[in-house]
């Protein structure tokens, strides 16, 4: 989550000042977890990807567990919404999306 992610949770979830400090502290451990994870050579790209969702579930969690009840309903909405445009609806390696269609002539 970069500074401008940062910016928009503050925004649209009415962070504290010490919630901020601290999505930030769990935002820069999961870059570094990240980077790691990128730069480590001796996993495959297909054994990097379940680390990676992992890592960015775990990262979820810890912020939601900073937010208070009415911030934690508009988070797991923003979720959704984030789920719904990268059409991730949980299930994970589902079938790829179909082939474009030829233009009608």
């Amino acid at each position: 989550m970069r500074g401008n992610q940062v910016e928009f949770l503050t925004k649209k979830l009415s962070l504290t000042p010490d919630q901020v400090t601290q999505v930030k502290a769990i935002d820069a451990d999961t870059m570094k977890q990240m980077m790691a994870l990128r730069s480590d050579t001796s996993l495959t790209p297909d054994e990097k990807k379940p680390k990676m969702t992992a890592i960015h579930q775990a990262s979820q969690d810890k912020i939601r567990a900073l937010l208070t009840d009415d911030q934690k309903t508009k988070f797991d909405a923003l979720q959704a919404q984030m789920r719904e445009r990268r059409g991730d609806h949980g299930g994970g390696d589902g079938p790829p999306p179909p082939p474009p269609t030829a233009p009608q002539q």
